[in-house]
């Protein structure tokens, strides 16, 4: 295969050694996941193998997104700030909205983010296109409904938006560069453009996460935006934790001197491939030691969905364990949640499926009392 960008290339670095993935919303699918990286622009892109229909996952997707909360951002002391506040926050500064300003949002998994910057900034008139009918009913209290698209966008929309803001629907696209295109063309000429998707070098488990086909870093993005009609390119590695920020200005003809991409970008992506890897080798090595018990998952997010991924005989594990309460009664791929108890987790074999920071910490707390315990 070949870069969708640039054309060159494409050399595997990961694939999954089990016929199983894990998506972002903590679903596990029946197929293989294979890494693929440019040699030239460092875009990765992810494959199934075999593949697969994504039919099924997307509604689940779709669903639970537009039933889910909004989660805090960031606390210091008295202060929350959400992430729908920190996202409106991005839209407003980095767009440069003027009064009265058309904005189209792509996406309506952050329809609660649209909705704060309604809520400051009424002049605006804000337009949405979302993937499903789910999300209608969370746009239609602010947006009007001729303002409002369902998977396709009107012929009308085109060239007619002051801005457009993208928030982590490229990192869905197999095709990046003819979907920059469409954004492109929904913006009026000096129409500005603001992008956000997750960041490899900083959140690694991006790389296998497998409803996320295109994954990018500072240098493959920037080297994107500077291959299209764009100008005034911008990036902010900092704007947002594990994100990468881009805001860029339509022009008609744009020619960049293309910036190299550093040595040091192919380095840190294939330490992360490197990482992902050995990480699921370490998790079958662990399973294959130990005896035909029935097994535990401690942790009901994305490390303890991707360790269920990973095992060659998962019907072993009988239910995953949380400390956060609210998960409890909800199943991962059929399997139920369960708050631990006071005295730890008591079954034979299980596996900490934890961010390796904090792992260790809460392993200490589980008075495990030497039975085999898996850490990441």
């Amino acid at each position: 295969m070949n870069c969708p960008v640039c054309d060159s290339p494409q050399e595997p670095i990961y694939t999954s050694g089990t016929q199983a993935s894990v998506t972002s919303i903590c679903t596990v699918l029946p197929t293989a996941l294979k890494a693929l990286l440019c040699g030239r622009c460092a875009l990765v892109q992810t494959v199934h193998t075999p593949q697969i229909s994504l039919g099924g996952f997307w509604s689940e997707y779709h669903g639970t997104q537009a039933q889910s909360t909004d989660p805090v951002y960031f606390k210091d002391g008295d202060k929350v700030v959400f992430r729908a506040e920190q996202e409106a926050d991005l839209m407003e500064q980095m767009l440069g909205l003027a009064a009265g300003s058309r904005l189209l949002i792509l996406g309506g998994v952050r329809s609660e983010s649209a909705r704060v910057l309604h809520e400051r900034r009424p002049d605006l008139t804000v337009s949405a296109v979302v993937e499903s009918p789910v999300y209608e009913e969370r746009f239609s209290s602010f947006v009007k409904e001729d303002n409002l698209a369902v998977a396709e966008i009107p012929p009308s929309w085109f060239g007619s938006f002051d801005a457009v803001a993208s928030l982590y629907d490229l990192a869905h696209e197999a095709d990046p560069l003819s979907h920059l295109s469409a954004m492109i063309e929904l913006l009026k000429p000096d129409g500005r453009l603001l992008i956000a998707v997750p960041n490899l070098a900083t959140n690694t488990g991006d790389m296998v996460v497998a409803n996320h086909f295109t994954h990018f870093t500072f240098d493959s993005l920037r080297h994107l935006l500077q291959t299209s009609s764009l100008a005034e390119v911008r990036l902010d590695e900092n704007a947002f934790k594990g994100r990468l920020v881009a805001v860029a200005t339509k022009a008609v003809a744009s020619r960049h001197n293309l910036e190299p991409i550093q040595a040091s970008t192919f380095d840190t992506i294939r330490r992360i491939s490197r990482y992902w890897t050995e990480f699921g080798e370490r998790v079958r090595a662990f399973e294959s030691a130990q005896a035909d018990e029935p097994a535990a998952i401690y942790g009901a997010g994305f490390y303890g969905a991707f360790i269920l991924s990973q095992l060659r005989l998962p019907n072993r594990i009988d239910s995953f364990f949380d400390g956060n309460v609210g998960l409890a009664g909800k199943r991962i791929a059929s399997i139920p949640v369960c708050a631990p108890s006071r005295e730890g987790v008591s079954s034979p074999i299980l596996y900490v499926g934890l961010n390796p920071d904090i792992a260790a910490a809460v392993g200490e707390n589980l008075r495990r009392d030497g039975r085999p315990t898996f850490f990441p």
